[in-house]
């Protein structure tokens, strides 16, 4: 049967969406020169060479190979997946020779295997018995041969199975999360690096980033890879897991890895780089996990990294005290020894520093949504653990704040090299991509691993309070005049919290409601001023829009009307907010309401117009990354009435810019138009008319005295 393409076969074969392709058939029908016609209109699929040819013909796509890439897109590919585990040892037997596996006898095969070394990865009885089957060494050979060896075909299957679907599909990173993770692999990983993965999930990340594969599939071998020179081995339970015992897809990336001439067998001595992948957030996965992350701390040697992929809630959020998955990652971090280490070490008033029991964690930081390609919504963190280089000092633990990394080139090396210089102990010369600093010891013994912008970062107020002076000389009128404000001297600068913090204690969050585009330009009825994304980013005045009260009551049964003081913010492209001071308005999605509450928890409230200072300042449209600033209570009247007074000061300046804007437009329209007319006063007209203003001011100051 001749090798065939479904639709989205050929749109992967020419390298365009699947509706091109339907557009190609009606633009060219099936005549000569045409598209090719289906070899089963049923099941609507063509045949594979006649596609490749026709595509290579026309010039049609963003394949000039497709002829010769016809066959590794076809059903032939399909089927050799079927028997993945024999097609993928008859791929590697076929790099290694270079020869077509129909003319390789039994002798020469075995050879191959044994000056390659990899009896393990080909046992010579399963791999003879694979060449006696003819029909799959056809099709290995074929593929082969369009594939250009046996190595691009092994890369081709591993990219499959990073599809839905297939055996990595639940670990696959997204294009720009692997661009990511291969620039963080290459700053940690050295040349004499044992790169050591803890299953499958390890395995599968390793594939993906080691050789860049792009989202088609196709990979970009030898550009951008990593070192892999001292090899690497897949380890489970803390033992490595030999090819017979491991999984098909797991022997087909072992197999691709062996066939660019990489060691796949642990090595007893060098440096380790430990991987550990874990994407499920279930209590039995984490419990496994911490123990994992234990067992490799303990055996880290002084030039070995261990880095932790696995959901932010489990490495850096609140677990719950006293919970069992608390408990696990105390255990994990070693707390209860080293207390009583520490203890030991005081009450004997030995000198130096105490023992470390601690987890040597020097890098924690949370990544972006966006990962992972199955569940996208998933947050993940980062752990990089290494041991403390230099026992004269305190370990510490660097937190990179990174909920809002834009996964940008720039941003990616600079978190890479944020990471390799955490675990290398250079903590006090590089210049750290948005990172906070903790002693390691105080760290893991809170209860979350997030730590806020600022602590205990000294200011000095007097500073503060000349800036402020400056900025008011410069707006041209006193602003406060009923504060006084006062030099606190040099002090630690308060904390933001984050935004899950504030939402939970001392702010509420109401989303936007669908408010139709259409209704939103009464003129008639109760009018309801609207505020959606344009109103809040300043594209339009608040105002400029509103629906009749019964009408949108009619659309939106559930409607809810802002409250004074509510904060109105947008979290999409960009953030941005504004302070609704009249309330009574209706909020458009994407819009949403962030309501402060009026009580004070633990002396701190939250001020309206810091919140929407602290939004617009944020970076990035993720809100687990935000923090906001809260005043203390004893302030908190002072710190409104400056917003009032500068917001007052602000509406009198856009009047007058609204009345600036329409003289110009008046006094120009006139004068194009004819209606006006225009003199340009000469030194001395305008002398008489100056004396001719005070004259008439001083007539009507004496009239009013009057």
């Amino acid at each position: 049967m001749p090798d065939t393409l479904t639709m989205q076969q050929v749109a992967d074969l020419a390298g365009v969406r699947r509706a091109v392709v339907s557009m190609w058939r009606s633009r060219y029908p099936t005549t000569e020169g045409g598209f090719p016609a289906p070899v089963d209109a049923r099941s609507l699929t063509f045949s594979a060479d006649a596609v490749g040819k026709w595509l290579t013909r026309t010039g049609r796509g963003n394949n000039p190979d497709a002829a010769v890439d016809a066959a590794l897109h076809s059903s032939r590919f399909a089927t050799i997946r079927e028997h993945l585990d024999a097609a993928s040892g008859l791929l590697l037997l076929q790099a290694l020779t270079g020869e077509l596996l129909a003319d390789l006898d039994a002798e020469t095969a075995l050879d191959a295997i044994l000056d390659a070394q990899l009896p393990a990865l080909l046992p010579p009885r399963e791999t003879l018995a694979a060449l006696d089957d003819a029909a799959l060494v056809a099709d290995v050979d074929t593929l082969a041969e369009a594939g250009y060896g046996g190595e691009r075909v092994l890369w081709r299957l591993v990219a499959a199975e990073h599809a839905p679907g297939g055996a990595f599909a639940e670990h696959s990173l997204t294009v720009d999360a692997a661009a990511m993770f291969t620039s963080l692999l290459r700053a940690v990983a050295t040349a004499d690096h044992h790169v050591v993965l803890h299953g499958q999930g390890a395995l599968a990340l390793l594939t993906q980033v080691a050789v860049d594969i792009p989202a088609d599939g196709t990979s970009s071998l030898g550009q951008g890879t990593m070192p892999l020179n001292a090899g690497l081995s897949v380890r489970e339970k803390g033992a490595e897991v030999p090819p017979a015992r491991a999984s098909a897809a797991s022997r087909l990336a072992l197999r691709a890895f062996a066939a660019r001439g990489i060691e796949t067998t642990g090595t007893d001595a060098g440096d380790n780089l430990h991987v550990i992948v874990e994407n499920r957030a279930d209590a039995h996965a984490a419990i496994t996990l911490f123990e994992k992350v234990r067992a490799v701390s303990h055996d880290l040697a002084d030039r070995d990294v261990a880095l932790v992929l696995a959901p932010a809630d489990l490495l850096v959020g609140t677990l719950g005290e006293g919970s069992n998955l608390d408990e696990a990652r105390r255990e994990c971090f070693n707390i209860s020894q080293a207390q009583r280490a520490v203890s030991r070490h005081r009450q004997e008033q030995r000198a130096g520093l105490a023992p470390d029991y601690t987890l040597p964690l020097r890098f924690v930081a949370t990544l972006p949504k966006g990962v992972l390609r199955a569940t996208g919504r998933r947050r993940l963190a980062l752990w990089a653990l290494a041991p403390n280089i230099d026992d004269k000092r305190p370990a510490f633990t660097t937190y990179g704040d990174h909920a809002n990394h834009a996964l940008d080139p720039g941003e990616c090396d600079a978190l890479a090299a944020d990471v390799a210089a955490a675990c290398s102990g250079d903590r006090a010369t590089h210049a750290f991509l948005r990172a906070r600093h903790r002693a390691t010891y105080n760290l893991l013994d809170e209860p979350s691993l997030v730590v806020p912008p600022g602590v205990r970062e000294p200011r000095d107020g007097g500073e503060v309070l000349a800036q402020a002076w400056g900025h008011e000389s410069r707006a041209g009128a006193p602003l406060a005049s009923e504060v006084d404000l006062v030099s606190a001297g040099l002090v630690a600068a308060q904390a933001p919290k984050t935004w899950a913090d504030v939402v939970s204690t001392w702010a509420s969050v109401r989303r936007g409601h669908r408010v139709p585009d259409e209704i939103t330009a009464a003129t008639r009825g109760a009018l309801v001023d609207v505020i959606g994304a344009d109103e809040v980013r300043g594209l339009r005045a608040v105002g400029a829009r509103r629906v009749d009260r019964l009408e949108v009551e009619r659309v939106v049964p559930q409607v809810r009307y802002t409250e004074p003081g509510d904060v109105v913010f947008v979290a999409v492209e960009r953030p941005a907010a504004i302070v609704d001071e009249r309330g009574g308005r209706v909020v458009q999605t994407p819009a949403r309401i962030l309501r402060p509450r009026s009580g004070v928890v633990d002396g701190l409230r939250l001020i309206s117009a810091q919140a929407a200072l602290d939004i617009n300042a944020q970076r990035g449209v993720d809100t687990a990354g935000w923090h906001l600033h809260l005043t203390p209570a004893e302030q908190s009247d002072a710190a409104q009435r400056v917003a009032t007074t500068v917001a007052v000061r602000r509406r009198a300046l856009r009047d007058q810019l609204t009345e600036l804007d329409a003289y110009e437009t008046t006094v120009l329209t006139g004068i194009a138009e004819g209606v006006l007319h225009a003199e340009v006063a000469t030194p001395s007209r305008m002398h008489g008319m100056q004396q001719e203003a005070v004259t008439t001011r001083n007539e009507e100051s004496r009239r009013c005295r009057e």
